[in-house]
């Protein structure tokens, strides 16, 4: 018999027939009716939505609904975060005068012997039992404010394989940075937020405090090379303009050409995305190795992007026909010159690094035609052991403020790269300029549970100053303290831009600093480009048309634009976003409110989201209000006699009012979110202990701590207030008793009798005594018909359901202030505490999806059967409903204050949708989709969480033309895509002829590629380059 499909559609009835059969449209619509006010009734009761709305009607005459000034807001947080970061710039200061310092006081010993902490071989022995040359028993503690086992009073050294850790430079420099461990601890103690400093030095080696064991897990030989990290070289350069300049002639056919391949790519490497660089490659003509750049012919940015495009790009290269320097280097000043019309960003900074294997003379015409002033530096690198053409490649260096270097192998490349960072930085040290470096925003692996932090960095070179050889312009290195982005993120009071409201950063280059967006992983593996997201790949205009597109994305880069120009600002803008891990989308009008960083090249900004995002309830008695002088002694005196005596005990007092509130029912607090900055020891507690501790103790000393947040903690505390008789509520409609009645609790005092109108210290104790005060038996249940208006009694109907024949197993909610409450019903047995694990309230889905879905509506939820997920077949399918609570105060709002729900078994809500609908109709298959699509139900259970467009491809085709739901179509900026390998049977080589020849071929390939190494290993330890250190200027 044919069937006729039935979807619901957030309650709306869609009906398509498959056969002639029909359906009374009336009867479709009556029986969605039916199960729609089934959910709704049990919804209210279950969520205690309408009760806790009670509680703040009673309450509003001591609450305020205040409009969110955003301009003043970012300005505020912005200024916060430039306080925060000028500490760590002073921090980066009193290191660089630290280590000058102790290079003056320092004489260089040419016999040095010096025993210092290898961060490699701390604490690990022989197999005799004997403790490695450069290691030694070295105490380290866990501590979670670096993630990691640390020593706080000593810093340790890390050196990398290609450098020799024994050498006499080396040990010269890591005796005299020792003498930083003083100034390590200092900075510490003075800003207990700091987290990682540390040394680079120019010859190679790592000072980090505090002290480490370094980890290079199963890699025989440790890479880390401080001096390629951007931290350093943005610190040693001002911005730079290179061209890199290949020769490709045929003398360079074989392993001088993959030699110098790979010098291209270490070169590159070390550039940053405030440099402009191209790489030409030269015989008798002279052409771009990536030919997207041919018609552009200029310099780009130094991207992540277009970096690793043009080291790509190095492969296609192929060596062949005569060398013409003329050509090459003509055409190279001629690109920077070109350059220097359009732009002057980095014109004192400008380089040609000429790679090749010798040259046959030194073309000073050129040189004197287009460098007389020698305002372009030139490098040379001279590949191979033959040193034939060795003279006029050096004088090309030397002639024009440059640096020569000879590399015989591939190993000697990572070593001797880098020198020429040190000649760019001549002119800043011996001007003696320090340039504040910060970087972009990079992982690092200062996160627990094998994860990697995103960190930003602050830098500056350290100078060489001894009278002796001050003129020379000798860097020492440079030294960088890291700044994590979750220590910007706690200075941006989330509670106060509410649920969908977020803030960003992007650098002067237009690239995410924090963003929740920005999403640098991909599975367990981190992005390669992650660090250079630009702005307009993460806020996508509503644009689902090409004109509609590119106007919305003149008003994306518009923002971006501003913000890079470091202008203060507001704009809305209709944008759409993903979110659920790319699951869901939603359109939003999003208010942006912008402003500059002092000093650094960041712009700041943050969101709010209209209608709900503008508005904030306060209380007029803050709940806990402590200043750090003894202005309350007279009136503790007072109240209690003796000073010091009264304030013990009234900090007992008040520490037993707030455990009564936070240990009376199940309640959690948002445990990322900054009410103090937590203790090692603290982040081992459950949240809301470490918050008890913290406010019996400021009661005792009269004061908060200065690292905890008096305002977000005030508004917790409001919420633990106003939701106290949540759990009483919830167990009232949780009982076994089947009726219809009232739940009735104390209602507020009248004005007159407050103890909460004036913020002072004695307030909150005669609030904490009130609170030991027996409350009238009515606090806990009664069950009349008592009329609501009797005096200081509240009284809220409940609806007639039965929580356990509904299939109920728990109803929770979560404040804008951070707090969690839970209810189990006590009839069902290992009810997972759902609420626990989403304990950061406005961050979570079932809160900010309500919010998307508004006021008066209620938000259903299954798991979803995407990105890979799989349902165990043993686990119980729930519904998960929430909803939210808005509150307005004369005419001014709403502004959401939490949001509420319940969850139930999945089969009772099934019953239920069938029992009040026709479902239970045999020639009718019904599916109920929410409002992205993805099924809620359908008689297959195994189809529920799954999208209705990949489950029922054409009836979604139809629901989208007949506008029940609008297509979108989202390009993920950030996305990646998994290579297949392919695999060919082993059946095929029987039937090659050829296949033992390409064996024998290979073979003999593999073992030349052995013997080369093996010729190279010798240079691994000591690099054999030859080097020309050309007269410093």
């Amino acid at each position: 018999m044919a069937k006729i499909w039935l979807i619901l559609v957030s309650f709306t009835v869609i009906w398509k027939p498959q056969t002639q059969a029909t359906i009374d449209s009336t009867l479709v619509e009556t029986a969605a009716n039916n199960f729609g006010n089934s959910m709704h009734g049990i919804s209210i009761q279950f969520s205690g939505r309408d009760f806790l709305k009670q509680a703040f009607e009673n309450d509003s005459a001591s609450l305020t609904v205040k409009k969110i000034n955003g301009t003043k807001m970012v300005l505020d947080i912005a200024e916060k975060i430039e306080n925060m970061l000028n500490n760590k710039v002073e921090a980066v200061e009193k290191l660089v005068d630290a280590a000058e310092q102790a290079n003056l006081a320092h004489e260089y010993n040419e016999s040095i012997e010096y025993k210092y902490f290898n961060a490699l071989q701390i604490n690990q022995k022989t197999e005799d039992g004997q403790y490695l040359p450069l290691g030694g028993n070295f105490t380290l503690t866990p501590d979670d404010h670096f993630n990691d086992d640390v020593n706080l009073t000593q810093s340790t050294v890390q050196v990398p394989t290609n450098v020799y850790n024994m050498g006499t430079e080396v040990l010269n420099h890591i005796q005299f940075t020792a003498e930083l461990d003083q100034q390590f601890v200092e900075n510490y103690a003075d800003d207990p937020t700091l987290t990682w400093q540390y040394f680079g030095s120019k010859t190679g080696f790592f000072r980090n405090f505090p002290g480490i064991k370094w980890n290079i897990g199963e890699d025989p030989f440790d890479t880390f090379d401080c001096r390629k990290r951007g931290w350093y070289i943005s610190a040693a350069t001002s911005p730079k303009d290179i061209v890199i300049l290949i020769d490709k002639s045929g003398s360079m056919l074989g392993i001088l050409l993959e030699i110098a391949k790979h010098t291209a790519r270490v070169i590159i490497d070390t550039l940053g995305d405030d440099d402009f660089f191209n790489v030409l490659a030269f015989n008798e003509t002279t052409s771009y190795t990536e030919p997207c750049f041919e018609d552009n012919d200029m310099l780009v940015q130094a991207n992540a992007n277009n970096r690793e495009l043009i080291k790509e790009s190095l492969d296609n290269l192929k060596a062949g026909g005569l060398a013409e320097f003329g050509v090459g280097l003509t055409d190279a000043f001629e690109l920077l010159l070109k350059y220097n019309e359009t732009t002057s960003e980095s014109e004192c900074n400008q380089a040609i690094i000429v790679i090749t294997d010798g040259a046959s003379k030194t073309h000073d015409d050129i040189f004197e035609r287009y460098n007389e002033d020698q305002r372009v530096r030139v490098f040379t690198y001279l590949m191979g052991r033959e040193v034939g053409g060795a003279p006029a490649v050096k004088k090309m260096a030397c002639n024009n403020k440059g640096y020569y270097t000879q590399i015989a192998t591939i190993a000697d490349v990572d070593e001797n790269v880098s020198k020429y960072i040190h000649v760019l930085s001549r002119p800043m040290v011996i001007k003696e300029i320090y340039n504040t470096a910060w970087t972009s925003v990079y992982m690092d692996s200062a996160a627990s549970d094998d994860t990697l932090a995103l960190m930003t960095t602050v830098a500056q070179p350290v100078f060489n100053k001894k009278n002796d050889t001050k003129k020379q312009g000798i860097l020492l290195g440079v030294v960088g303290v890291d700044v994590p982005v979750h220590e910007l993120l706690k200075l941006t009071p989330v509670y106060k831009l509410g649920a969908r409201g977020y803030p960003f950063a992007i650098t002067n280059n237009g690239y995410i600093l924090f963003h929740p967006d920005l999403r640098p992983k991909w599975g367990n593996e981190t992005k390669p480009n992650y660090n250079s997201v630009d702005l307009a790949e993460v806020e996508l205009s509503d644009a689902n048309d090409t004109v509609k597109r590119v106007f919305a994305a003149d008003y994306n880069m518009e923002i971006r634009n501003a913000m890079i120009n470091t202008e203060t600002g507001e704009m809305t803008i209709q944008v759409v976003m993903h979110t659920s891990n790319l699951t869901r989308v939603s359109v939003r009008n999003n208010t942006y409110f912008y402003t500059f960083l002092d000093d650094t090249p960041f712009s700041f900004a943050i969101v709010l989201v209209e209608p709900y995002g503008f508005y904030i309830v306060e209380s007029d008695a803050p709940y806990f209000t402590l200043n750090a002088d003894d202005e309350y002694a007279p009136e503790l005196d007072k109240l209690y006699g003796d000073f010091a005596e009264g304030i013990e005990r009234n900090a007992t007092l008040f520490r037993i009012a707030i455990e009564g509130n936070f240990f009376d029912g199940n309640l959690t607090i948002a445990r990322r979110w900054p009410y103090c900055s937590w203790t090692t020891e603290e982040n081992k507690e459950e949240r809301k202990d470490s918050l008890v501790t913290r406010l019996f103790h400021a009661v005792l000393e009269s004061k908060l701590d200065e690292d905890c947040d008096a305002d977000m903690i005030n508004h917790l505390l409001f919420d633990v207030k106003i939701t106290e008789n949540m759990p009483e509520y919830w167990k009232s409609v949780y009982s076994d008793e089947n009726y219809s009645g009232y739940f009735c609790y104390p209602g507020p005092p009248s004005s007159s009798s407050s103890n909460l109108t004036t913020p002072t210290l004695s307030s909150v104790v005669t609030e904490a005594w009130d609170r030991m005060t027996p409350v009238s038996q009515n606090k806990t249940e009664i069950r009349s018909a008592r009329s609501a208006s009797e005096e200081n009694i509240v009284c809220v109907k409940i609806n007639n359901h039965s929580a356990t024949e509904n299939g109920i197993l728990m109803s929770f909610l979560g404040t804008r202030g951070g707090l969690s409450r839970w209810y189990n019903n006590p009839d069902f047995e290992n009810v997972d505490d759902f609420i626990k694990s989403k304990s950061e309230t406005i961050e979570e889905d079932y809160y900010w999806r309500a919010v998307e879905l508004g006021d008066d509506r209620i938000l259903y939820s299954v798991p979803l059967l995407t990105n890979g997920y799989v349902r165990d077949p043993n686990s119980t399918l729930k519904v998960t409903a929430s909803t939210i609570l808005t509150f307005t105060k004369d005419d001014i709002g709403p502004t959401v204050v939490a949001a509420l729900g319940y969850q139930m078994l999945w089969s009772s809500f099934a019953t239920n949708l069938v029992g009040n609908t026709i479902c239970d109709n045999e020639n009718v298959d019904c599916l109920l989709l929410d409002e992205n699509a993805y099924i809620m139900f359908s008689e297959d259970e195994n189809e529920v969480g799954q999208h209705f467009g990949k489950a029922y491809l054409r009836l979604m085709t139809e629901l989208v033309n007949v506008s029940v739901y609008e297509k979108f179509t989202l390009v993920d900026y950030q996305g990646m895509c998994s290579e297949t390998e392919k695999f060919s049977s082993a059946g095929s080589t029987i039937l090659d002829p050829f296949f033992s020849l390409t064996t024998l071929v290979a073979w003999w390939f593999h073992q030349v590629v052995i013997f080369l190494v093996q010729f190279s290993i010798q240079d691994w330890w000591y690099s054999t380059g030859v080097e020309a250190e050309c007269k410093p200027t």
